[in-house]
């Protein structure tokens, strides 16, 4: 099986394992001034963020992303990530769904503009979820040399490791994904507006960091193609955080290039 990759296009490719490795380093730089208000958001010791950021696009070694088929366009990663970062967090319900909900917002613009946008919706609704995931079934299986992966991600989280193992040697149960979305969807949606605002909060304490380390790290990572952060501007968030608004150390990112 080939390399398992977290991007591609035009001829240019990073592996995730270098990605994710990125993210780590990134969060690295941030975790000293982030971290003690998200455990306090969340109610939880450990890193949160950094699970997240191990736990973000494993989704992609679906064979569906990982093809480049006819049916990629239908398939967004952040569906199954979000199902393994819930099933293997450890903490209070409330902190698992935050963790998981961040992980399947970590590319809000792209997720809302493919199951709500185009579908004339409002909102997502749960039956996007599960046709999604029905009509991508044969291809919701491991589609990458996943070794290498699962031996880099056991040194931060054994649980996914193997849950990574189990994917590809027995697949996915496609009613416990869907289970496990539709927990997290309504956990952190339904209830009155003080809960609401509750359940927001934790969430942002994750995705924010979560958004910059992970961008910034695709950002410095095309130096693959010869051309590190060149492909694009990156996102308004990406631009400050690049331009001083986090504490980003720039002859770190520059090694991160390389």
């Amino acid at each position: 099986m080939s390399k398992c990759l977290a991007y591609s296009k035009e001829g240019c490719s990073e592996s995730f394992v270098d990605h994710v490795e990125r993210v780590v380093a990134v969060w690295d730089m941030l975790r000293p001034y982030y971290l003690l208000p998200v455990q306090r958001a969340l109610g939880v010791g450990g890193d949160p963020v950094l699970y997240a950021a191990v736990a973000h696009d494993f989704g992609k070694l679906a064979l569906a992303y990982q093809d480049q088929g006819k049916k990629r366009h239908f398939y967004r990663h952040e569906l199954l990530s979000a199902y393994f970062a819930y099933k293997c967090f450890e903490g209070p319900e409330e902190a698992k769904v935050a963790v998981s909900a961040a992980v399947w917002l970590h590319h809000e613009p792209i997720i809302t503009s493919a199951y709500i946008t185009q579908l004339g919706e409002s909102y997502m609704p749960l039956y996007v979820v599960k046709r999604t995931l029905e009509f991508l079934q044969d291809e919701l299986v491991v589609g990458c040399d996943y070794q290498e992966v699962s031996s880099h991600v056991r040194k931060w989280n054994s649980c996914l490791a193997e849950s990574l193992e189990q994917w590809a040697e027995k697949g996915l149960d496609i009613a416990e994904v869907m289970r496990i979305l539709k927990r997290v969807l309504v956990k952190a949606t339904v209830g009155g507006i003080e809960r609401a605002h509750v359940m927001r909060a934790k969430i942002a304490a994750v995705l924010y960091p979560l958004i910059v380390a992970d961008g910034v790290a695709a950002y410095v990572g095309r130096a693959v193609c010869g051309r590190c952060g060149e492909e694009q501007r990156g996102t308004k968030v990406i631009r400050a955080a690049l331009c001083g608004a986090e504490p980003l150390d720039k002859a770190a990112l520059l090694k991160l290039c390389r």
